[in-house]
């Protein structure tokens, strides 16, 4: 009884550099919850939410009123469904005990109003996995007004069966992956012991 919404991450080097440029040199754009998010990730919602998004979660969401609805993604993947999710609560489509996101090195996705806001929604579920290294959720940088919502969840390992993982209820917290100073994009592209475009490639198998 799961209605889920996946979003995927960037498809190729050029994306990356549009990201990472609207992100650092364009003002950031308003977000309906709560504060205010970049303009690319922002925009990329809009056009995917308002292009038939909203209104097949809507008519999925009518059709199925006892279902929990599951929000996830990868990298920029994670940033649209940490959007996507806050949309789904502030226009009442399912209430936020019904609502999970769970996202996979998600970068900086707004400002510490949306942050704010966005925690205070207080869904069921909001987890950003992050992983060692992974150089994705330390951009756009903090000096730049960009704040992660909560509540981040580390693996300082491979993330392989049974592995540790440290829980950071914070914002910004120091004991997640804000402890490392030197970054790598290899642990951003590995997660749980699979190459993450290659497993979605291969129908997630």
């Amino acid at each position: 009884k799961v209605i889920g919404l996946s979003f995927r991450g960037s498809s190729n080097v050029e994306q990356l550099i549009a990201e990472a440029t609207d992100s650092a040199f364009e003002a950031k754009v308003p977000y309906a919850p709560g504060g205010q998010v970049s303009k690319y990730f922002g925009q990329a919602f809009d056009k995917l939410w308002g292009n038939g998004l909203q209104a097949a979660m809507q008519s999925q969401i009518s059709a199925h009123g006892d279902y929990s609805v599951y929000v996830t993604g990868h990298s920029l993947g994670g940033s649209l469904a940490a959007l996507a999710a806050g949309q789904i609560v502030y226009l009442n489509m399912k209430p936020a005990s019904g609502v999970y996101l769970y996202t996979f090195g998600e970068p900086r996705t707004g400002d510490q109003d949306f942050a704010t806001a966005h925690d205070k929604q207080n869904m069921a579920a909001s987890y950003r996995v992050t992983h060692m290294r992974d150089m994705v959720p330390h951009i756009p940088p903090e000096f730049m007004h960009y704040r992660h919502h909560a509540t981040e969840v580390f693996y300082n390992d491979d993330m392989s069966a049974n592995a540790k993982f440290t829980v950071c209820a914070g914002e910004e917290d120091d004991k997640c992956s804000n402890s490392y100073l030197d970054f790598s994009i290899d642990d951003h592209l590995h997660y749980y012991g699979h190459d993450v475009s290659g497993f979605g490639k291969n129908g997630c198998t």
